[in-house]
């Protein structure tokens, strides 16, 4: 007769969730995944109108760059006048995704949940294979609907078998968050089958995956079930110092030693990658761990020689000293040479172990030395550690006691401190009777009364592990046969724990066979030899599973012309991988220039620019992000086009996850790679070299794709420095502004806003205020909002004061923000107040970019 077991709903969902882990852990380990390649989309052939809009929008989204820039610390008004004048460039050039992203970036760091919605549409259909754009136009149409039952009604036609043009990952990410939906109204079944389903959907929806480990940390207890749950968790991110510390422990808890170890050892090397520093007692941890597959006279050896090395050095150096004649305080006490409580209470447990009575009394004072040493340290406040307080100081001060107490009854050492100890506790009632009776029962152990130690042990038993493990040595000093598997039951029920080393020790030597750790031990020893050996190679070096590659789509381009860097990112590894700035596979890249000019290297590693490829949620086995960057969208741009005049060469070197070095530079990040990109040669402005008195006519006269050029030059004229021949005079920068002006009256709106990008203010070359004074009102908002942006440098300006009445609303708001901006005082940066000491790229010097003080 088979007997059914019954579950209520929140038991099967979470047997659910198991199961979901088991299938996935075999998907992920076992079965072949499916293979795909992301091909970047080739733009169509522009033709000539586009072509020339397509400049002007680059050069309005690079002056609304540049503005943002140069706020130090940029606010939310900030960022909606970056926005405003981003969008309007992005009219001009709608099919330009560069700038369409920067529209929806500025809009949500902004707050404009309805503008980056907007702009989002136009990033999915120049991309339709965005995934990241994709699911954050959809969360944000979702978020717009009023009601809960509004909003899970849409996620569920968005998750079901009818929305299947949805990318998987996309409809994982809308499962979570109908399963949080059903969270926050307590449907605890309900959002376990939402979790499943967005598990099933994407493998490397991590934070689906963190959420079922939680979710069945308390409700499951089987060791089975629940790394096949962290397996899934470990395949949504292979790259977790977190996750193979949970997986290492729950191994170690089941008694699977050597799994454990394997976990154990790739948590620490991903900490030390990612700057993690160990806690004393996650150290301690592993020796333990350590101890369990090494041995315990392996753990003390080590520990041991971690400080009877360098103590013997010492001791010579001190020796050498005094022979010299030198004082020997000067050099350090060898005896100040600790291990850390924690560690020394593994040293210690182990010296007991073993059986080492020698090592395990030289141990004990060893700990009550440190111990002094750190009770003394943490007394006063000015040497305690900074986020101690005195509370902390007591309570820390109180649980090293009571574990030293411990410890002396564990080993049989200094038992008459313990006893005086133990007096103390009874009179202040600081003790329960269960924990009382133990140190009482172990006490009579090690005095030799074992029918006492017996009658105080015996009734904890089987609830107290400790007084389990005394029973255990009451029946080994009887010379008892049933005492090694006493030891071995309570080594299993203690597994990973430093008492159920000490156990498994005892078991050894008093059953005289190597510990048996049990059958589930065992089992579960196969399943984390099931966990495939690419998973460490991945750990060992980023290049084991992903590839990084740029290469520039022109290599020589004009000095007014876009520089476009091809960027592909490849998963090489055989499991699916999350892409995302925390993710395995890292979408943050930052392009580290160098520099020639006139074939002389200039300095330019303060002007990077910092690009995200995050196109994809996921990349599938031998899939990749292959992306058409603008390499030099702000400041680089810009630099380079003021030295226009002469012909440059750039390299960028590609720094994926990048952190700032200790140097200064900028370093790879932990699980990142880096690559060079091909050489980029720009040419000069071949209005460079015309005379000077040339320049009015160029500008008048110039047609209108030679414009960008004619003003570049004029521009790279004016601010060349006062010591340069090819500098023109100020009577001639008069003279200059006087053709723009004319130019202008007659311009059409994109030639007015290309003008008002590219020609210099008032602030930058005084000379210039004869054009800025000639600037007629525009009742056009695009042409008025860069007006704004780029000439407006006080709060009284006259064209400010008539936008702020005009009957545009967009050209209202953009004064009104601006206003408040020039309000703050005069010490306010932003483009329109970029003064004379502009940045240059000069031969062998510094170069900072325009937001450094």
């Amino acid at each position: 007769m088979i007997k059914r077991v019954r579950f209520g709903l929140p038991g099967a969902a979470v047997l659910a969730l198991a199961a979901v882990g088991a299938t996935r852990n075999a998907a992920a380990w076992g079965a072949p995944m499916p293979l795909g390649v992301h091909v970047a989309i080739e733009p169509p052939r522009a033709d000539a109108d586009q072509l020339w809009r397509s400049l002007v929008a680059r050069q309005v989204a690079r002056t609304a760059l540049l503005d943002l820039k140069l706020i130090r610390d940029p606010g939310e008004s900030d960022f909606r006048i970056a926005h405003t004048v981003l969008r309007m460039a992005s009219t001009l050039a709608p099919q330009d995704a560069d700038i369409a992203r920067m529209v929806a970036d500025a809009a949500r760091a902004a707050g404009d949940a309805d503008a980056e919605t907007e702009a989002l549409r136009s990033v999915v259909r120049g991309d339709a294979s965005d995934t990241v754009a994709q699911l954050r136009l959809v969360l944000g149409q979702i978020g717009r609907l009023q009601s809960v039952e509004e909003r899970l009604a849409q996620l569920e036609r968005l998750t079901g078998d009818g929305a299947r043009a949805l990318d998987p990952s996309v409809r994982s990410r809308l499962a979570l968050e109908a399963a949080l939906l059903h969270h926050q109204r307590g449907e605890s079944p309900v959002f376990a089958r939402w979790l499943s389903r967005a598990i099933e959907l994407d493998a490397t929806n991590k934070d689906a995956a963190l959420l079922a480990v939680d979710f069945a940390d308390t409700r499951i207890t089987d060791h089975r079930a629940r790394l096949d749950l962290l397996a899934t968790l470990l395949y949504a991110d292979p790259l977790d110092h977190a996750t193979h510390l949970r997986l290492a422990r729950e191994l170690a808890a089941a008694g699977a030693a050597k799994g454990a170890q394997r976990f154990y050892d790739l948590m620490k090397s991903l900490a030390e990658q990612q700057g993690v520093r160990l806690t004393d007692a996650m150290d301690a941890e592993l020796q333990v761990q350590k101890w369990r597959v090494q041995g315990g006279s392996r753990v003390l050896a080590d520990l041991s020689a971690l400080i009877d090395r360098p103590r013997k050095q010492m001791e010579q150096l001190r020796e050498e000293a005094l022979k010299s004649g030198i004082a020997a305080r000067r050099i350090q006490d060898p005896k100040d040479i600790r291990l850390t409580l924690d560690m020394e209470r593994v040293r210690l447990a182990s010296a007991s172990a073993v059986g080492d009575d020698a090592r395990t009394t030289s141990c004990m004072e060893e700990f009550e030395g440190t111990l002094e040493r750190y009770v003394s340290r943490i007394a006063s406040p000015a040497t305690r550690p900074d986020n101690m307080t005195e509370s902390d100081a007591e309570e820390e001060t109180r649980r090293w006691t009571n574990e030293a107490t411990w410890l002396r009854v564990w080993t049989g050492q200094q038992l008459d401190k313990a006893e005086a100890a133990l007096a103390e506790l009874r009179e202040q009632r600081g003790i329960n009777p269960d924990a009382r009776s133990r140190l009482e029962g172990w006490m009579s152990l090690h005095k030799g009364d074992l029918v006492a130690a017996e009658r105080l042990l015996a009734p904890l038993s089987g609830t107290d592990p400790l007084a389990d493990m005394g029973m255990a040595a009451v029946l080994e000093a009887r010379g008892d046969a049933g005492a090694g598997a006493r030891y071995t039951a309570v080594a299993r029920r203690q597994a990973g724990t430093l008492a159920g080393a000490w156990a498994a020790t005892r078991a050894e030597k008093a059953g005289g066979a190597a510990f048996d750790p049990g059958p589930e031990a065992k089992a579960l020893e196969d399943w984390a030899k099931s966990i495939p050996a690419h998973l460490d190679r991945m750990v060992e070096n980023p290049r084991n599973f992903m590839s990084l590659t740029a290469s520039f789509e022109n290599r020589k381009i004009g000095p007014i012309d876009r520089a476009v860097l091809r960027v592909r990112l490849r998963n090489t590894a055989p499991i699916p991988l999350g892409v995302s700035p925390a993710g395995p596979i890292n979408s943050q890249l930052l392009l580290a220039p160098r520099v020639d000019v006139d074939s002389k290297q200039v300095v330019a590693s303060a002007v990077p620019e910092v690009v995200s490829v995050e196109r994809r949620l996921r990349l599938m086995p031998r899939e990749e992000i292959d992306v058409r960057v603008w390499a030099d969208p702000g400041y680089l741009g810009w630099a380079l086009e003021l030295v226009g005049g002469r012909a440059s060469r750039l390299r960028y070197r590609i720094i994926q996850g990048f952190t700032a070095g200790q140097s200064g530079g900028f370093e790879v990040g932990p699980h990142c790679i880096a690559t060079e990109s091909d050489l980029l040669e720009r040419s000069a402005f071949d209005e460079a070299s015309a005379e000077a008195t040339a320049l009015d006519g160029l500008i008048e006269n110039a047609a209108r794709e030679r414009l960008a050029s004619v003003l570049g030059a004029a521009r790279w004229r004016i601010l060349l420095p006062p010591e340069s021949r090819e500098r023109i005079t100020s009577e001639q920068v008069e003279s200059v502004a006087g053709a723009l002006s004319r130019r202008y009256a007659r311009a059409d709106r994109e030639e007015r806003l290309l003008m008002l990008a590219m020609t210099p203010h008032h602030v930058l070359a005084p000379g210039m205020a004869t054009f800025d004074r000639s600037l007629p009102d525009d009742a056009d908002p695009a042409v008025a909002a860069l007006r704004l942006l780029t000439r407006v440098s006080e709060p009284d300006d006259a064209f400010l004061g008539a936008c702020l009445f005009s009957s545009d609303a967009t050209t209202v708001a953009l004064a009104e923000m601006i206003k408040e901006r020039l309000d703050r005082g005069p010490d306010i940066r932003c483009y329109a107040r970029l003064a004379t000491s502009v940045p240059r790229f000069e031969p062998g010097a510094e170069n900072q970019d325009p937001g450094a003080k």
